[in-house]
């Protein structure tokens, strides 16, 4: 391998790569580790071009062999000065990636070297392998939602707890589901992100500016070389036709009178149109290079109003400050999240202890925890109630609109919502809670069916309000005109976002929750049974 001057590739990937190195292989292999990431997050990626000691600004292409390391759309990194180095931004995409361990290959080559004047610049191949370990993603939430709450070690409505303590108690697990919920770096996060990619972008475009601008130079200048070349070569070939010319006619007017006079002239007449296709040919190739060299000079101009290399590291300077910013505001973010729900742990680590403190001092009669059992069932069995009418709102509007597809599952999640009306009703009866409470609310049945025009004609108004929050709850709870469909604010937000997870395919999931909390009530009711018969027992004994 023969290898005059070194241009070496640097890579920037939370760890650093080695450059090659004289007399190396012609693939130069370097292993990069990129840690362990989240599924379903995307991650920027620097990779760092640079030219170490070329005279001669190079171009570097990069190429990935995976989807998730995913480069940008133009993946070139041009006219990179001599002791220069310039990024290209890429993307670490874990979107559709699953847990695990993945390889990827970025490979680099110069895309001008070993071209004319680049033949001292003669750099091998580049191969870099990125590792990667996928760590399982956290519990999806559907669009809208809040992250399902931590589990409560102590219920708060224990009526042994007293006011004080139990205020305390569940202002401390609020505050903690507060924490896991809140992210407020997420806009600030998504600005820097569009910066950092936006000074990335414009330090691509005046690189490639740059460098078009100085090839464009290269390609006039070789240009015009070769028209002076041409014109020389035409030049010559006219002075030896006119000096054939010559000959033939003096070798013609000595031939006159004698036998081979017809001959001479004839010889003497295609010299002297030879000679002046040749005269014709020398003009042209002059032509040709007062045009060449006409062009070679407004090449020059326009490369003479090029970005500047100062203009250029100028506009490198500010992506790479872009991106550590960005780097720097996540670092950030996660260490004020992180220690924001340290801090919630901690209250509610002292609102237990206290809690469980007092239940130590005051022990519930039987009739006392019977009564707190009874106020279990009751409160599963309401929020069950709660949790199918807010299931069958969101389910009838949208196949009022035909924005459900999947009979089979909405005949399935209706059977299940029948049966579990019938039994949650079948618990407030045995608890001594009037039915009508729920009963008008809650009217058993399958879906509504609708005429398809119908369905046209909502769809779109449909799948535009479901794109904002707010104006979905708005329009359920009436505003703006329109029939109510839900009874308060609180109702509105719980079916908003079962009719954001019917419309992402939670369905199945839907009616399984459903299911799980009526199984639960039904653990209560019997809990509660259990105890109601035990007391009746104790006192029939006595």
């Amino acid at each position: 391998m023969r290898l005059i001057s070194r241009a070496a590739l640097v890579f920037i990937a939370f760890v650093f790569a080695n450059a090659p190195a004289h007399g190396q292989p012609q693939t130069v292999v370097t292993q990069v580790q990129l840690g362990v990431r989240e599924a379903g997050k995307t991650y920027p990626l620097a990779l760092n071009a640079q030219n170490a000691d070329c005279k001669e600004p190079l171009d570097f292409r990069f190429t990935s062999n995976a989807a998730w390391l995913r480069l940008p759309a133009d993946p070139v990194v041009r006219g990179v000065a001599a002791g220069q180095s310039r990024a290209l931004l890429a993307t670490i995409d874990l979107t559709n990636m699953s847990p695990g361990r993945y390889q990827a290959t970025v490979e680099v080559e110069c895309e001008n070297c070993g071209w004319f004047i680049f033949q001292s610049c003669k750099i091998d191949k580049q191969q870099i392998n990125f590792f990667l370990d996928v760590a399982p993603a956290a519990a999806p939430q559907p669009q809208g939602a809040q992250p399902q709450p931590a589990p409560r070690a102590i219920d708060p409505n224990d009526p042994r707890l007293p006011p004080a303590v139990a205020e305390r108690l569940k202002k401390a697990y609020d505050a903690r589901d507060a924490a896991g919920a809140k992210n407020p770096c997420k806009e600030e996060l998504k600005r820097l992100a569009e910066e950092a990619k936006a000074a990335q972008d414009a330090a691509n475009a005046l690189n490639k500016k740059a460098a078009d601008a100085e090839q464009a130079k290269k390609d006039a200048a070789d240009k015009a070389k070769k028209a002076e070349r041409d014109r020389d070569a035409a030049g010559k070939a006219a002075a030896k036709a006119a000096n054939d010319a010559n000959e033939a006619a003096k070798f013609a007017d000595d031939m006159k009178g004698g036998p081979d006079e017809a001959q001479a002239k004839k010889d003497a007449a295609e010299a002297e149109a030879k000679r002046q296709k040749a005269v014709d040919d020398l003009t042209k190739a002059q032509k040709a290079l007062d045009e060449a060299r006409k062009a070679a000079a407004a090449a020059n101009g326009a490369a003479a109003k090029a970005p500047s290399q100062a203009e250029r590291d100028a506009a490198d300077k500010k992506a790479k400050d872009a991106q550590a910013a960005l780097a720097k505001k996540q670092a950030e973010c996660d260490k004020a999240a992180a220690d924001a729900k340290a801090a919630a742990e901690g209250e509610v680590a002292k609102a237990e202890k206290d809690a469980r403190e007092a239940l130590g001092v005051h022990q519930l009669t039987p009739e006392e925890e019977l009564e707190r059992l009874r106020q279990d069932a009751e409160r599963c069995a309401r929020e069950c109630l709660d949790m199918a009418r807010a299931q069958r709102i969101a389910l009838e509007e949208l196949a009022k609109v035909g924005l459900l597809h999947d009979q089979e599952a909405l005949d399935k999640w209706a059977a299940e919502y029948n049966e579990i009306i019938d039994g949650v009703g079948g618990i407030l009866g045995e608890l001594g809670i009037p039915g009508t409470d729920y009963g008008a609310l809650l009217a058993k049945g399958a879906l509504v069916a609708v005429a398809a025009g119908a369905k046209m004609a909502g769809q779109r108004e449909m799948q535009i309000r479901l794109t904002d929050p707010k104006a979905t709850r708005d329009w359920l709870q009436g505003k703006g005109g329109g029939t109510p469909k839900v009874a308060n604010p609180k109702e509105a937000e719980a079916v908003q976002r079962e009719m954001v997870r019917a419309t992402s395919g939670g369905l199945s999931q839907m009616t399984k929750d459903l299911a799980d909390k009526n199984a639960a009530c039904d653990a209560a009711q019997k809990k509660y049974e259990e105890a109601k018969q035990k007391l009746e027992a104790s006192k029939g004994g006595k």
